[in-house]
């Protein structure tokens, strides 16, 4: 990778692996392409809010970059910007209702779900959907408990939350989400 960093985001489309932000010193806004048919590396446009531990995700075509921090101070951000590969440009989309960082994710029925996190006062149980047809959010069914920086993954159309923390240290609780049928 031509930048050396930390707490980036990773997103996969069209065969090819976005790596997104992060910090070194600072936040980075830098984005740099990995193309394995060619192993090379290449940058495209640098996001327009450089942050530390965003989320990335891949929908409709685009990549959506969520939340993260700003940095020295850690403050949680609301912010969601698309990536369109095709025209290598950014556009604002709608803010995530609640600022946080170090969230689980997941797409199911071409919704993004944001959950628990590290708001501002501290982690959340909050579960979040991006609709980036409608540019919309909405809320879900919340964790059963606050928790930040767990691991997910979507199998079979459930949203699995596993690890992460919460007020007493580290957790291993494995949830699941399964998302009601859209209205």
């Amino acid at each position: 990778m031509p930048t050396s960093r930390c707490d980036h985001a990773l997103a996969v489309l069209n065969g090819l692996i976005y790596a997104i932000g992060g910090r070194a010193e600072t936040a980075l806004a830098v984005v740099e392409v990995y193309d394995p048919s060619t192993d090379s590396w290449s940058t495209v446009a640098p996001m327009p809010t450089a942050r530390n531990a965003p989320i990335a995700v891949a929908a409709g075509g685009l990549i959506y970059v969520v939340g993260g921090t700003t940095l020295p101070e850690s403050t949680p951000l609301d912010t969601n910007e698309a990536y369109d590969p095709a025209t290598d440009t950014w556009t604002p989309a709608a803010p995530m209702p609640t600022p946080r960082s170090n969230m689980a994710h997941g797409v199911l029925n071409g919704r993004i779900y944001m959950v628990g996190g590290d708001a501002p006062g501290g982690g959340v149980a909050t579960n979040e959907s991006y609709d980036p047809a409608t540019d919309t959010w909405r809320a879900e069914t919340p964790l059963p408990g606050v928790r930040s920086g767990a691991g997910s993954g979507v199998v079979n159309g459930v949203l699995y939350v596993a690890g992460g923390s919460d007020s007493s240290g580290f957790v291993t609780t494995n949830e699941a989400f399964t998302p009601a049928a859209s209205p």
